[in-house]
Order: C-alpha cells, then sequence, then structure tokens
C-alpha cells in the first residue's frame, strides 16, 4: 500500500513523516505541476478550487505531527481513492495484532461554492449524477468501491 500512495499522479511522492528518533522533520517531494497535466478538473477560475485544497493538506499535516504520527500525505489520486481523493492521510497506530501496529486512512473530498448566490437545493444531494458536485449517492458509490478495495478492508 506505501509503494501505491507513494506512486500518485504523475510520480509524485506524498509527503511523509516518520516518528523514529532523531527524524522530527517532514519532507515532501510533492513536485508542482500544472493542473492540466495532472488531469484535474478546473471550474471557471481553476485557482479558486486549488487554493482551498491547498489549505487542507498542511491542516492534515500540522494534526498528524502534533499527535506524533507516522503518516504519509498525498492527493489527486483517483485511481486509489475514488472520487475521495483531495487529500489522502495514511498513519500508524498501535493495536494489539502482532506487529502491535496497523495503517488507517483518512480520505477527503472538498466541496465549497465560490459563488454564495447560486445555492445548493436538495435536488443536488439526493438526485444521482455522476458529474454533479454534490451527488451524495455519487460519494456514497465510491465510499463504497473504497472500503470493499482490498488494502482497505481492515
Amino acid at each position: 500500500m506505501a509503494d501505491e500512495l507513494k506512486e500518485t499522479s504523475e510520480g509524485s511522492a506524498p509527503l511523509t513523516h516518520d516518528t523514529k528518533p532523531g527524524n522530527h522533520t517532514a519532507v515532501s517531494s510533492l513536485t508542482p505541476t500544472s493542473t492540466a497535466s495532472r488531469g484535474i478538473k478546473k471550474g471557471r477560475d481553476g485557482s479558486h478550487g486549488l487554493k482551498f485544497e491547498s489549505k487542507l493538506l498542511p491542516l492534515f499535516c500540522i494534526r498528524g505531527l502534533g499527535a506524533g504520527y507516522k503518516f504519509e500525505l498525498a492527493k489527486e489520486n483517483e485511481n486509489l481513492t475514488g472520487k475521495f481523493d483531495d487529500v489522502i492521510f495514511r498513519y500508524e497506530v498501535a493495536d494489539d495484532t502482532s506487529a502491535g501496529k496497523h495503517w488507517r486512512y483518512r480520505f477527503l473530498q472538498a466541496k465549497h461554492k465560490e459563488n454564495v448566490k447560486e445555492k445548493i437545493v436538495t435536488d443536488h444531494l439526493l438526485v444521482y449524477n455522476p458529474k454533479g458536485d454534490f451527488s451524495l449517492s455519487k460519494y456514497f458509490h465510491s465510499y463504497y468501491k473504497i472500503r470493499s478495495s482490498l488494502p482497505f478492508r481492515y
């Protein structure tokens, strides 16, 4: 699974942090690329959505560091995480297994509206629309696929 997260879209590696003694810094090898080359959907002003998403990554990083997790942080890997690809947070927790630890995952698909005059109505949420930004059933299907895939079943 670590190899899958490390090979995110266009081969960029995720942000990783290891809690081993002497390793107190997070190192990122994410390389900036244009949204067109990464296949990221753009709205009318693609920079607004990217700015919004870019604020989520440091939030997860700060929280992971603050909690002392060994973690990996990635984004935009729809092949692995379906529609929940804005933030992919993989972190290690202790447990009672023979290994003494296991990986947990958090997937985030962030949604917002730039134009507050355009309201999100019930039909946007409840009617299945594979292209609708706010279609809850579309996201439920994606969640179900993630949940049933082998690395995330536990």
